[in-house]
């Protein structure tokens, strides 16, 4: 059984057949990676594995194919994004279409029906019903979004392992999301809530939070090897996702993610008075005959366990709730540290720095309405350059003429 490698154009291409028909994969950058693609197609000719990439269907290369293949190579949290994408939304729409037939068009009116009965539900209720179901209730732009990069990567792979020629969500036109408005407290309400916490066990957790503004899951991966009362600064090198009920210990996802962030006077106290409380829940728990488990987290329930993520959240719910505060997300307290930082003049670098960002810019793109007299001082600028010369500036400017 054989194949052949032959010039395509600029690119190399990979010719074999098929029960007496040919099939050819083109596009490969260099020689050999034509031939290893080749090497591995008569593989499994010859062991029977082999799947006519014109033959598969959409929801066969996304559960049988894509999925087992990417599982290992991403965080546990993002597979699961994944897979509940192409389970509740890719595969009823477009599972049943050939893969390598996929149209921008396909996914355009995917795109279309998501948008307007996306959360609409898939019992039929009886027709004696005296409770009409509520209408249909289509899936967020941010949501479609995000269902469309995960095709995205899906064919991205797909043309690397030689099912489809191109990326048609490529010429797809997902409906674009403007960035949801901000919700913070104000400095004052920031307070309330401080002291509010102030006597509940995690007061530390809380004031770290809402001075640092360190993400949830950084926050709960964070080790007392990486805290320094001392020098008054945490490094920031682990985070703790939740996928489901399982805790997974990861890494911040980018290199500007791995940082040390400086601590205010209060936050170390805090952090101060909590270790030797921890300290003495391990010994009460030890003297009991119970294993306490020394992982090194900072933050942990007083077994010694670390905390989950969703219960943290909902803890914090429970708190704004009886406290009576303009009700927002945990993760809206990172947003009020960068928009007080910047509204209280310090530099954007400097913020994004503390926050972790990828880059300067995105800072700016997010929180930069937020700059004090930002507009004022661009319209006097403006002014300035627009005003006509004084007499003194046109006469020398006449004599350097």
């Amino acid at each position: 059984m054989r194949g052949t490698i032959r010039r395509h154009g600029p690119s190399w291409q990979a010719l074999w057949k098929v029960d007496g028909k040919q099939r050819s994969k083109s596009g490969f950058t260099t020689k050999k990676e034509a031939e290893d693609f080749l090497v591995k197609t008569l593989s499994t000719l010859q062991d029977g594995s082999y799947v006519d990439p014109a033959r598969v269907l959409v929801r066969e290369y996304l559960t049988d194919v894509w999925l087992p293949a990417v599982k290992a190579t991403i965080r546990p949290t993002t597979f699961t994004s994944y897979a509940g994408h192409v389970r509740v939304h890719l595969i009823p729409h477009i599972g049943h279409v050939r893969l390598q037939g996929l149209t921008a068009a396909h996914l355009n009116t995917m795109y279309g029906t998501l948008s307007t009965s996306g959360k609409a539900s898939r019992q039929k209720p009886p027709e004696d019903a005296k409770v009409k179901p509520p209408p249909p209730t289509g899936l967020s732009a941010a949501t479609i979004r995000r269902i469309h990069g995960t095709l995205h990567r899906s064919l991205a792979d797909g043309m690397k392992w030689g099912y489809v020629s191109r990326n048609v969500a490529s010429s797809a036109d997902p409906p674009r999301s403007s960035r949801p408005e901000l919700h913070v407290w104000t400095g004052t309400e920031l307070h309330t809530f401080l002291e509010a916490v102030r006597d509940d066990r995690q007061f530390a957790l809380w004031r770290l939070l809402a001075t640092t503004g360190a993400r949830r899951g950084e926050t709960l991966g964070l080790k007392w090897r990486d805290v320094d009362v001392g020098a008054a600064r945490i490094r920031i090198r682990h985070t703790l996702v939740a996928d489901g009920y399982a805790l997974t210990e990861s890494e911040p996802k980018t290199a500007r993610g791995r940082r040390t962030v400086a601590l205010d006077g209060e936050t170390v106290e805090a952090l101060k008075v909590w270790r030797k409380q921890q300290a003495e829940e391990m010994r009460t728990w030890q003297e009991a005959g119970v294993k306490w488990p020394r992982s090194g987290y900072v933050f942990t329930l007083e077994s010694g366990e670390p905390l989950h993520p969703g219960t943290v959240s909902a803890r914090f719910n429970s708190i704004v709730h009886q406290t009576g505060l303009p009700s927002i997300r945990l993760h809206d307290l990172r947003h009020g540290v960068a928009t007080m930082l910047l509204a209280a003049g310090i530099s954007p670098r400097t913020v994004s720095d503390r926050l972790g960002h990828s880059s300067t810019a995105f800072t700016m793109d997010v929180y930069g309405h937020v700059l004090p007299g930002a507009q004022e001082d661009a319209a006097a600028t403006v002014s300035a350059l627009i005003t006509p010369l004084s007499d003194a500036d046109s006469d020398r400017r006449v004599t350097k003429g």
